[in-house]
Formats: C-alpha cells, structure tokens, sequence
C-alpha cells in the first residue's frame, strides 16, 4: 500500500488514538486486477514508454498542505469520487512503473510560500536527495528554478509536452527560451477547480429582470463583454439601510468576493504584463498604457463611484446570502460552498474586452493551483520525468473525467447550458508569466505588478498612467531583465 506521511495529520491521528482504545484499521482500497482497478486500453501507445520500463522501489513527493487534494490519500474512511480518482491514478502508476509513492505534505500555501521554498532550495543544495519529485503552490516552483535547483525538464527523457494531458497554454506559459523547469496539467485536480468564473443565481437574476438564457446566449453570440456586463447591473444597486452611505450590507448586482479575482479584468480580457520575443528574450508588454486597460478600468470605476453596481469585499458567501446577482469568484466555490445550498447557482466564462471578437473566451487560473518540478539533487532525474509523465496520463484518464465531466458538468450543472460553459471556460484557460514570478518581484524590491490593476480598483486610483510607470514599471524591467539572464545561461 502506498505511503502517505503527513506531519500535522500524523500528529491529529496520534492523538485520537490516545484518546480511543482503539483506531479504526485502514478502508479497503481497490486491488490492483479487480473491476474497481483496470488499465485503460491502449496505455503504452498513449504514454509511448517501453513496455518493459520500471523503476522499482519507493518514490518519494514532497506536496504542500492547502486547497483541494492532489493525492490520493487511502487513510480516509469517506472518500469522494475526486479522492477515489486520485487513488485510482496512483495506483495505476505504481503497478505501471513498479514504485510505491511515499507522500510528505509540509505547509505550502499562499503565506507559507517562502519557507517552503527555502526548505526544498536549501535540502537540494546540501545534496539531501529527500525528494523525487516537488508539487508546490505555483508561485514557489518558479522561485526554485531561478535559486537553481531544479532540472529543466526538456532535458530529460520521457515528459512529451505535445501530450494532451499538458494544456498548451501552461507549457507555453511554463517555457522560456525552450526551458521548461515546472509544468501543471491533468496531474493537478486544481487545474479545474481554481478556474476564475462569474457566478450567477437564476433567482436574484430573475427578481432583477435578467433572464437566465439571455445571458448564455450572449456567450454563445459573443456579446458577453464586460462593457455589455456592467450596462445591464447599471441601475439594479439598491441602498438597503436608508442612510445615503453605501456599504456592505446594500445590495450591489455585482460582487468580487476577493480582490484577487480582479486580476481576469487585466488578464481574461486579453491583456499581459510580459511577452516573449521571437528571439525567446522576454519583454515588457506595452498593454498598460494602451486603450483597453484604461477603458476596463474606467468601467469599473465608475461601476464604483457613480452606479453603486459593484463592489468588493470578502465575503465568499455573498451571493448565497442574496447580496448580489453575480459573484467573481472561482470553481473551488462550488465544491466548497455552493453546491450544498438549497439554490443552485450558475456559471458564465470571464467576459471578453471586444464584442463580437470570435477567439476563445479567456479563463484566469488562479495562483491556488499546483505546479510540479523535478529537483536537481537526485541521481536519475529521467525517472522522476517517466513518473510525472505518467501521473499526466493516468490524471487524464482517472481524474479529469471525474473532477469536470461528472462532477462539474454533471453534479454543478442544472442544464445544458450550464454545462456548455463550463467546457467553454475550460477550453480559455490562461495564465501570465509575469504571475508565475511572483515571488521573484519582491526580491527585487519592486512592486507586485500583476497586482497593479486590483490595487488600483481597490483604492480608486485616478492616475493610473503614472501610477503604472512610477510604481510598477521600473519593477518590471528588473524583474526581466534578471528572467533573461536566468533563462539565456
């Protein structure tokens, strides 16, 4: 049976079991050869490894502790479908490649991204070999690649980025001058869940005169655009208190329930903050300054100041508790809040910038998901590349299925069209590179630039061209010019 070692879960297991006179002994998990484990057909000509490829003995992963699972975990006694996929696929890989995984989950998420860095960074340097394989928060796998301590994996043997189960836009985000140090994909259930979306109730909807179907078919007519958006929340803010003073306890058609989510204005609308060149070197985007962002940020100003139809505020539960008709938020919120409540709530894709345009809508991923790197101690780092091309595969084949078709499109969707923009959204995916160096910003003593556009909404900013080329674009340019460096070597 694999091997899971979770340092604050071995501490709670210890101490139930003091507390009991006896621990319950581990579920049944599925035997390899019966009807619960069966290899999909076809699996060498997916994965294209030699039939007698094996890598015998334990395997080690080092994974952080936050969000939604990434690993099959076969100590719990009630497993979801996700959880029950997630055993699946590892068990698939095991039997394929003759491992065993031997899990270790240290604290890992957004306000733990710098030790977790320094524990993986400064085990490499000493020479540990602790770990075959490192998932991180996205943010800390590019922090160790430019702290030199992992492999660039289009070195290696067996990982082919062609593969379905790598999304073109996160290799082409992930590779800098054909350098590719981390990579996410169908590995990562929260490829899906951290997908940003507009969710919306067909009840508050339907109380304010929109109709439900209205709305999608100005997804499928590529008229839903923010400009579009926002005319139609123009009037429906409602001041609840009666004392003039607008604040969280009115009523606003619009709600970001965190000011993270703002970022799809910049990003989802087509925007970036650095591109790469035909001669692979990485440049600052001239996208700040151009007409899109100032119209975008316009709108929601005046959303702000002048209508009262939107607002941001912590509240995750905001539209459940009929404060709004829309909700910025993400696919995590489903699992997490929605889909337990007595309304059933929809979702729409990000609106775009451009009405009309026929290009795919665009999905932000948000920095919760999991990125995967391969550290630059170990002896056979092609081993590694092998099992991490294979949990690609057996995710595609396992997981995906179970996280977007049967639980997203199935279980989160009332209808068809529900389940049309979830595929919608899914097919949009994007990301920023400059996002994916995030940590690297701060290091360099400049400002989060990524975070340029929400600060901005946040506290109403009336300069922005200056406020751009003062705070943020001199960081940007070191951060590039320091990116270039790294990757020319």
């Amino acid at each position: 049976m694999k091997k899971i070692v979770t340092l604050l879960m071995a501490v709670f297991m210890l101490v139930s079991c003091l507390g009991l006179s006896s621990c319950k002994e581990d579920p049944p998990q599925p035997e390899k050869g019966t009807e619960d484990y069966t290899a999909p057909p076809s699996a060498e000509d997916l994965l294209g490894f030699p039939s007698e490829l094996r890598f015998d003995g334990e395997f080690s992963v080092l994974t952080p502790v936050f969000g939604i699972p990434e690993f099959g975990d076969p100590t719990l006694s009630d497993q979801d479908p996700v959880e029950q996929s997630l055993l699946e696929r590892d068990y698939f890989v095991e039997d394929r490649l003759g491992i065993t995984f031997q899990y270790t989950s240290i604290p890992g998420a957004f306000n733990d991204r710098q030790s977790y860095s320094d524990h993986v960074r400064q085990s490499v340097q000493a020479g540990v070999k602790a770990w075959d394989m490192v998932a991180t928060y996205s943010m800390v796998a590019p922090n160790l690649a430019l702290n030199n301590s992992l492999v660039d994996m289009r070195t290696l043997d067996y990982i082919d980025f062609e593969k379905t189960w790598y999304p073109q836009f996160m290799v082409e985000s992930s590779t800098i001058n054909n350098k590719t140090y981390f990579i996410s994909g169908d590995i990562s259930t929260n490829m899906l869940y951290q997908m940003h979306t507009v969710a919306f109730s067909e009840k508050q909807a339907t109380a304010k005169g929109i109709n439900e179907d209205d709305l999608y078919q100005m997804v499928y007519d590529n008229k839903w655009t923010v400009e579009n958006w926002f005319k139609m929340c123009q009037d429906l803010g409602e001041e609840i208190g009666g004392d003039g003073v607008w604040d969280k306890n009115d009523y606003y058609p619009i709600i970001s329930s965190s000011e993270v989510w703002l970022d799809s204005f910049y990003f989802a609308t087509g925007l970036s903050l650095i591109e790469e060149g035909n001669d692979g070197k990485l440049v600052v985007s001239t996208d700040p300054l151009d007409e899109p962002i100032l119209e975008i940020y316009a709108t929601l100003f005046d959303a702000q100041e002048s209508y009262h139809s939107f607002r941001v505020f912590s509240d995750a539960k905001a539209i459940m508790n009929e404060k709004c008709i829309f909700a910025i938020t993400t696919v995590a919120s489903f699992r997490n809040y929605f889909v337990d409540a007595n309304e059933q709530y929809r979702v729409l894709p990000f609106p775009k910038y451009i009405e009309g345009d026929s290009t795919s809508y665009q999905t932000l991923l948000s920095f919760g998901h999991t990125q995967y790197c391969i550290p630059n101690d170990i002896d056979d780092p092609n081993r590694s590349a092998a099992v991490l091309e294979a949990l690609g595969y057996a995710g595609y084949v396992y997981v995906t299925p179970v996280v977007f078709e049967e639980t997203m499109q199935m279980r989160y969707s009332e209808n068809e069209n529900v389940s049309n923009m979830f595929e919608i959204m899914r097919t949009g995916r994007t990301y920023d590179v400059a996002s994916l160096f995030y940590m690297m910003f701060g290091a360099n003593g400049s400002k989060e630039a990524h975070m340029m556009f929400r600060a901005a909404v946040v506290n109403k900013l009336t300069n922005w061209t200056s406020n751009y080329k003062q705070t943020y674009e001199p960081g940007l340019n070191t951060v590039v010019g320091k990116l270039n460096e790294f990757y020319s070597k």
